[in-house]
């Protein structure tokens, strides 16, 4: 088994974009089981190769693809700065995503992603590192608490007429 994981460049625009689509849907597809119009709606919209390809286009944010044996199988996002109402550092990142498709989630590919995401946040001398994860994502929830992430609030976030509750989290890098 051999786990790679590289920094991403604009030309994986179509890979992240479909791997975002296919990890959403494995993830959270069962909580649009009534209303796949709006999930089919929220995945066009922020799955879209031009959004993607926009967003990679962007100075402050890195991505990472992950591959399993050569198969691109998850990928990751940092943004830096992102601020944060809950953070108290004036230069924060955000782990904006990290994805892993459900049949490779055991081979230990999201620790591979955290680990260059924190890698880069440390290069460019961040401090503090946040995210938000579903609260009831218990798996990537445990995931994070293992990794060291702390909760810090809770946030809400609508997809269609659905209203979900987040779980903040941060972790400081270089700390003890």
């Amino acid at each position: 088994m051999t786990i790679t994981v590289r920094r991403a460049q604009g030309s994986d625009a179509e890979m992240i974009a479909l791997l975002g689509r296919l990890t959403f849907r494995e993830t959270f597809g069962g909580l649009f089981e009534e209303r796949e119009d709006e999930l089919l709606a929220y995945l066009n919209q922020t799955f879209s190769v031009a959004k993607i390809a926009s967003s990679m286009a962007k100075l402050q944010n890195q991505y990472w693809l992950a591959s399993f044996n050569d198969l691109p199988v998850g990928y990751a996002k940092l943004k830096c700065p992102s601020a944060n109402a809950f953070i108290d550092d004036p230069v924060p990142a955000q782990l904006q995503k990290i994805y892993v498709l459900s049949e490779f989630i055991t081979h230990r590919i999201g620790r591979a992603l955290m680990a260059a995401a924190m890698d880069a946040a440390a290069v460019a001398k961040v401090k503090t590192v946040w995210l938000t994860v579903l609260n009831t994502n218990d798996r990537a929830i445990s995931f994070y608490e293992r990794q060291g992430w702390i909760r810090i609030g809770e946030v809400g976030f609508s997809i269609g007429t659905q209203d979900f509750l987040f779980r903040l989290m941060k972790t400081e890098i270089g700390q003890d």
